[in-house]
């Protein structure tokens, strides 16, 4: 299963990006590259209500 790609380039040293985390119900993938270093964060954010497994093995 391909995930879309979104690419967001940004204008400051500091920028604030917002995910819709609703259609994979709080999980998220997401991968930050810059001058040649790559940051890779994945997982869920703990909202209190109840959820599903990782999406990548159900």
């Amino acid at each position: 299963m391909k995930r879309p790609v979104k690419k967001i380039a940004l204008s400051k040293d500091e920028e604030k990006i917002t995910l819709n985390l609703k259609k994979n119900k709080g999980w998220y993938d997401v991968k930050i590259s810059s001058s040649g270093h790559i940051w890779h964060f994945s997982g869920r954010v703990e909202t209190g209500k109840v959820s599903i497994s990782d999406p990548h093995w159900a």
